[in-house]
């Protein structure tokens, strides 16, 4: 009868990790732009490459922007900040655990 319950156990708790559906992120952070130059791009990577940029329009300094994040895959992405002189910044982001994301002069940095 033991044998049996362990077995029985054993074979719920593999169903219930294969069944398990694929992580999904939704968060929603604020991109701060703490520089002291206008960001012209902001871009996670993806398969391809970098992916589709995410400003409407040029974000000036000292402003910040809310944004909303999804995905059905990882939370950690690179992530591209491209400055109005042609200057960029590349960072590894959680986006799972993100409110912020600060960018400034020579880095960016989350909260």
């Amino acid at each position: 009868m033991k044998d049996l319950l362990k077995l029985t156990a054993a074979a719920a708790l593999l169903t219930a990790t294969i069944s398990a559906p694929a992580h999904s992120a939704e968060a929603d952070f604020t991109l701060h732009n703490d520089s002291t130059g206008t960001i012209v791009s902001f871009r996670l990577a993806n398969s391809d490459g970098w992916g589709p940029e995410w400003l409407d329009e040029p974000l000036r300094p000292q402003y910040e922007l809310g944004m909303d994040f999804a995905n059905d895959g990882e939370c950690v992405l690179d992530t591209r900040v491209e400055f109005a002189d042609g200057t960029y910044l590349d960072a590894a982001i959680d986006y799972c655990s993100v409110n912020n994301v600060y960018i400034e002069e020579d880095e960016i940095t989350i909260d």
